[in-house]
């Protein structure tokens, strides 16, 4: 009877492509909460800071990144103009994610006091900002579109 209403529930969720979206987002969290002990063991507290920290210059710069030209998808009057703000945001995201490439080169460069063991996280930067910037990106053109069965894939 228990395995029939699960069923139940999962038809109902790939009926409802916002439900699915709420579902797997969900489902992501409870496996993130899960994963905590495990991660808690495996690291020291000190790799929990410098992740913290890169997370916090990467989502800073997630925002920078793109200028906002993604929520220009949104006020698009039509697809055509959409894509266009896609377009913008996608190259402005290409432009900034460089810019701080070039600024991890003259960090490493003129920077005798970097540590060593910092210096892969370093050139992590650029690619973890790109790859943000157009994750936000493509939410807000199948946000747009309503594409939500596809938003929950990733």
């Amino acid at each position: 009877m228990r395995g029939k209403a699960m069923v139940s529930v999962l038809a109902r969720l790939r009926r409802r492509p916002g439900l699915q979206l709420v579902g797997s987002t969900a489902l992501s969290q409870i496996l993130l909460l899960m994963l905590v002990p495990v991660l808690s063991r495996l690291y020291l507290p000190e790799d929990f800071g410098v992740f913290s920290i890169f997370s916090a210059v990467v989502v800073w710069s997630t925002h920078l990144s793109t200028l906002k030209y993604e929520t220009a998808i949104f006020a698009a009057p039509n697809s055509r103009r959409a894509a266009g703000a896609m377009k913008l945001a996608s190259m402005v995201a290409f432009g900034f994610a460089g810019l701080v490439a070039l600024l991890v080169v003259l960090v490493i460069a003129f920077s005798p006091s970097l540590d060593a063991k910092h210096v892969p996280l370093l050139w992590l930067l650029p690619l973890s900002i790109l790859v943000f910037s157009l994750h936000s990106i493509y939410v807000s053109m199948c946000s747009r579109s309503a594409a939500f069965t596809e938003l929950s894939k990733i």
